[in-house]
């Protein structure tokens, strides 16, 4: 998924609006900082992030950040209270409080991902309960990324789930942690909540020999092959006849711009009720010239971003028919008979 700078759309005409009615962003599982999704709505973001691996939070920073307000927790986001293990493996960010299936990593020949290092025992607390003792009284948007345990989050966080607009949540397509739901379950339980899917920010197919995935040839011993589908993200979105109220649906619109679904902000922000407060607050804006205004800053940014990666690309795409070439002729002479 493309990254975008920060405050991207903190000059156009909904800026305004967007400072006047901020969104709470929530990272369960913000090793390495709050995930950069929201970066062109940062300057409305009031971002908090939830890390219990103590290396992984002690290099976290709230200094020179570009949000509107940043925080950090040194907490474990579970299903119910209580103490559980904190399994670490060799590869550190993927800690987790389901144990590891050794054999898929063998079988995937990726073993730094579930042997694990060490273990610890962490506090863990639901997340209705950790957004009341930290008085987060209007969570508007979720991440999810805790390596297994999305699917009991989601399920012992009703209140949560009421007041969010958006959320993204790692899913898997295989069984990698003991007890771990799949994405389709996962999927199926947000449906039933008023979400819906948006998009699959991030898709990972993982080969048997090696990291390099179609389209790309890489140097093991067999040269190209697709990958099986084991993880990836899924992008919900609350239902826009669903939503509480006015500010809650121009919120929501603003992560949806976040992320580029201008035509689901239109749908959010042109109900009567959520328009008129808009309007009380930017006097005489013209909606659809300002989502334009913002989509079209959205679409120069992507395609300087192309333009800037198309040379990386050629030389990749050069790089591989050199590597089959090459294969290919040692192959030949290797058929050669001798004379």
């Amino acid at each position: 998924m493309m990254q975008f700078p920060p405050n991207l759309f903190a000059a156009t005409p909904l800026s305004q609006a967007m400072r006047a009615y901020p969104c709470t962003a929530i990272d369960v599982g913000s090793a390495g900082g709050i995930i950069a999704d929201l970066n062109p709505i940062a300057f409305a973001v009031d971002a908090i992030g939830f890390e219990p691996n103590p290396q992984h939070f002690a290099d976290l920073s709230t200094a020179d950040h570009h949000w509107r307000s940043l925080r950090y927790l040194p907490h474990a986001i579970g299903g119910d209270n209580g103490t559980r293990t904190l399994y670490r493996p060799r590869f550190g960010n993927s800690s987790t409080i389901l144990p590891p299936i050794a054999e898929v990593g063998e079988a995937f020949d990726k073993r730094q991902f579930f042997d694990v290092k060490e273990t610890m025992q962490v506090d863990v607390v639901r997340l209705d309960d950790a957004m009341r003792d930290f008085d987060i009284q209007r969570p508007d948007y979720l991440k999810l990324d805790v390596e297994g345990a999305e699917y009991e989050i989601l399920e012992g966080a009703s209140d949560t789930l009421s007041k969010l607009s958006a959320l993204r949540v790692e899913v898997s397509f295989i069984e990698l942690r003991e007890g771990q739901r799949l994405a389709m379950e996962v999927g199926h339980f947000l449906e039933g909540k008023g979400f819906r899917l948006m998009s699959m920010p991030e898709l990972n197919p993982w080969r048997v020999r090696g990291y390099v995935a179609h389209p790309a040839v890489s140097r093991e011993p067999i040269r190209y092959s697709r990958g099986q589908l084991v993880h990836g993200d899924f992008l919900f979105m609350r239902d826009p006849g669903l939503f509480i109220d006015a500010e809650q649906r121009v919120r929501g619109a603003f992560l949806a711009m976040a992320y580029g679904f201008f035509d689901h902000a239109e749908r959010l922000l042109c109900d009567t009720e959520t328009n008129a407060l808009l309007r009380s607050d930017t006097g005489n804006l013209d909606l659809s010239d300002a989502l334009d205004a913002a989509s079209r800053r959205m679409a120069a940014h992507l395609w300087r971003a192309r333009a800037f990666t198309l040379p990386r690309r050629v030389v990749r795409l050069t790089r591989d028919a050199l590597k089959l070439l090459k294969r290919r002729q040692k192959h030949l002479n290797s058929r050669t008979p001798e004379t």
